[in-house]
């Protein structure tokens, strides 16, 4: 019995050895860092797939913005012909109407220019400027639009484009409906149209309300999209922005979305005018000797508000196929081709 106890004592009071010790906490320590190493990469993983899943967001944001209005280029209501708008900045009694905020008044028509407002330059629904230079104005080396860029310290980003597209709204006035008050309108039947403000014009009232229509009524639209190097209230962080006639008559600018930091358009042209197909892709400024446009083809970066360490050293490659280093912040870059619908002259 006393030999029993002694064994049971001695059982009771046996531990680990010091090297038993030191096994298990050599096992815990790989066991947690492998455990660690697991989670930091998979944390690492989430913030990339985060990163590039919002850089995503914004390019389709984006590009769906500009791809709507690009669409509806030359769309004019029941009127599909720019050349029948009859005070359209080329046409023989431009409006009088002036905006504020415009982009310029003179504008080359095929007989020579014309001093009227910019904003009606019907003819040119689908137009541009290529290479800005870095400044306040929007303009690059050969042509100025006599307005300035938007946001904080309102300067354009130096090597980008601008596109510039006229139409009528997608939203006709209700029948009969009185127009709002300083905002420029397009009257149309399947043979004319015209510009104006205040009340529809006699010769378009008069012919009554009708199903179907003999005339419509839809808000007048120029669009201005461009790149600012400046977003609202974060210096030095780009922005898409559009100046977009509104009310007034004003050319009022916004601010698009944050972190776009190029644009670049080309113009697609049929030049035999057979098929509506591009036979050859050219920079806004540029154009064959015959043709029209029928397509447009975008590309914008986008590019991420924080540096990412995961990019250090890292390069891209821009929409003109040119390697840049990232400077340490994560960029993506989208493009597409668009194919206009109004394409009778």
């Amino acid at each position: 019995m006393n030999r029993s106890m002694q064994a049971i004592r001695r059982f009771r009071c046996s531990g680990v050895s010091l090297i038993e010790l030191m096994v298990a906490l050599t096992i815990g320590l790989v066991i947690l860092s492998g455990t660690l190493a697991v989670y930091m990469k998979a944390r690492d993983i989430y913030s990339s797939n985060e990163a590039i899943s919002r850089l995503q967001e914004d390019a389709r944001y984006a590009m769906n913005l500009i791809e709507s209005d690009v669409r509806m280029a030359n769309y004019w209501g029941l009127m599909s012909r720019a050349l029948f708008i009859d005070n359209s900045a080329c046409s023989g009694s431009p409006t009088s109407v002036s905006v504020t905020g415009t982009c310029g008044t003179s504008v080359a028509c095929p007989s020579g220019a014309v001093t009227t407002d910019w904003t009606f330059d019907a003819d040119n629904y689908i137009d541009g400027l290529n290479d800005l230079t870095a400044n306040v104005a929007i303009k690059n080396a050969t042509k100025t639009l006599s307005c300035n860029a938007g946001g904080s310290g309102g300067s354009t980003a130096g090597g980008t484009d601008v596109l510039v597209i006229r139409r009528a709204s997608a939203d006709a006035l209700a029948p009969a409906a009185a127009p709002a008050a300083n905002t420029i309108y397009i009257a149309s039947t399947r043979t004319s149209a015209t510009f104006f403000t205040g009340t529809v014009p006699s010769a378009y009232s008069s012919l009554g309300v009708a199903t179907p229509p003999r005339y419509e009524v839809r808000p007048f639209v120029t669009s201005v999209y461009y790149i600012s190097k400046d977003s609202t209230g974060r210096p030095d962080f780009p922005s898409l922005r559009r100046k977009q006639l509104a009310a007034g008559p004003q050319l009022a600018d916004q601010e698009m979305i944050q972190g776009i930091e190029d644009l670049q358009v080309l113009f697609g042209w049929d030049t035999t005018g057979a098929d509506a197909r591009a036979d050859v892709y050219l920079p806004p400024g540029t154009r064959p000797a015959t043709g029209g446009v029928v397509a447009v083809q975008i590309c914008m970066v986008v590019r991420s508000g924080a540096l990412d360490l995961a990019m250090q050293n890292a390069s891209y490659v821009d929409c003109k196929g040119n390697s840049v280093a990232s400077g340490n912040y994560r960029r993506l870059l989208a493009s597409r081709t668009i194919q206009l619908r109004n394409l009778r002259q």
